[in-house]
């Protein structure tokens, strides 16, 4: 049987770039060491707290935020607002939930990086389900 010399050198070409790219990556990804970051919020909500059930009611008076929490394992970290101010959001990612159990009736806001209103929370103490990506403040008054 006949071969082509001319193939089996590029197939061997190709296996040693082949094996350079897989021993190479492992490398590569360990010294970006990409780590993932907790949801965080400034200034401090009133409680924080994590959960695997997830947010299944929020005190009376309070506005109250779940997010995933990579860095804990992808459990649900769980923000519990008192007082009117403006908190800014880090890392909050995916899908999560909100309930607005204020008694003043006043509606939760949530914003994005240039402060335009995403969506407003009624006071009506039932769970709703956002995009926190976009979101990068909010206003519980």
């Amino acid at each position: 049987m006949k071969f082509n010399r001319a193939a089996l050198g590029l197939a061997g070409a190709l296996g040693a770039v082949a094996a350079t790219l897989t021993l190479s990556a492992p490398v590569q990804a360990a010294q970006v060491g990409i780590t993932a970051a907790s949801p965080t919020v400034s200034p401090a909500a009133e409680r924080t707290y994590l959960t695997s059930a997830g947010l299944s009611s929020c005190d009376r008076g309070r506005y109250c935020t779940e997010t995933l929490d990579p860095a804990a394992g992808n459990i649900w970290k769980v923000h519990v607002f008192y007082e009117c101010k403006t908190y800014a959001l880090s890392n909050w990612m995916g899908t999560g939930a909100h309930i607005n159990n204020q008694t003043d009736g006043v509606a939760a806001r949530v914003y994005d990086k240039n402060m335009k209103l995403l969506w407003s929370s009624p006071a009506d103490n039932k769970k709703g389900w956002e995009n926190w990506t976009a979101a990068y403040y909010i206003k519980p008054c």
